[in-house]
């Protein structure tokens, strides 16, 4: 019989909740919708209806440390320090790629980086404004014809990335002919895959991976609440 002491098997998280503290603070993905006071901002709201005009996706890198925002916004679609990002904001919310749904979104983010550096589409965008004016009022749906098919606007990258994971709705998506309030409604009703965050957990987050805390207003935090 042997005397070697049996070695107790390697914890390995199965639950969610499990999966979610084990994860580094880099291993996470957010997505987030934003305003600003500028005038194309409010243009977008009024003709959505959304509370929010922007959409992005945040997360931490291992290699540069801190938080970064991969979003399209004008000029191009790029990754900027989220400290840089958020100037001029007023308003954010931020909600949480579930652990499960996390492996299908960093794929799919994967592949989106054959889309940076494209060109912003600001005629797709305002022509977005009127996809969604005449599906409101006429309940029927038109193509958006002024899109540009080299190029992305803000929620048509975002929901790129949530089509390429496959799954059931985003599969189904014309990202050129939406705005952020359908991501946006997508994060409310889907809440296996999306936990809204407090401003609490994003600051506790941000402070985790390295953000300087001085250069991200107390206001614009709050407002997430």
């Amino acid at each position: 019989m042997s005397n070697v002491a049996t070695q107790p098997a390697p914890f390995e998280p199965t639950r969610p909740s499990d999966i979610a503290a084990a994860r580094a603070p880099t291993d996470r993905v957010f997505l987030g919708f934003s305003t600003t006071d500028v005038f194309l901002s409010a243009m977008i709201r009024n003709a959505t209806g959304a509370k929010y005009s922007h959409a992005w996706l945040c997360h931490g890198s291992t290699l540069w440390g801190g938080a970064w925002i991969t979003q399209a916004d004008y000029p191009t679609v790029h990754s900027w320090t989220f400290e840089k990002a958020i100037v001029g904001w007023s308003q954010l919310m931020v909600y949480e790629v579930s652990p499960e749904f996390y492996d299908d979104v960093r794929k799919a983010m994967l592949t989106s980086r054959r889309d940076f550096e494209e060109k912003f589409d600001i005629r797709g965008l305002l022509f977005m404004g009127v996809v969604t004016f005449v599906k409101k009022w006429t309940h029927k749906r038109i193509g958006n014809w002024l899109a540009h098919p080299n190029q992305l606007f803000c929620s048509e990258f975002v929901e790129d990335v949530l089509k390429a994971t496959g799954e059931h709705p985003f599969a189904s998506w014309q990202p050129n002919e939406s705005a952020p309030k359908q991501v946006y409604e997508a994060c409310e009703k889907e809440r296996r895959r999306f936990t809204k965050i407090s401003a609490v957990e994003l600051a506790t987050w941000l402070e985790a991976v390295g953000v300087d805390m001085t250069k991200v207003p107390g206001t614009l935090l709050a407002s997430s609440l």
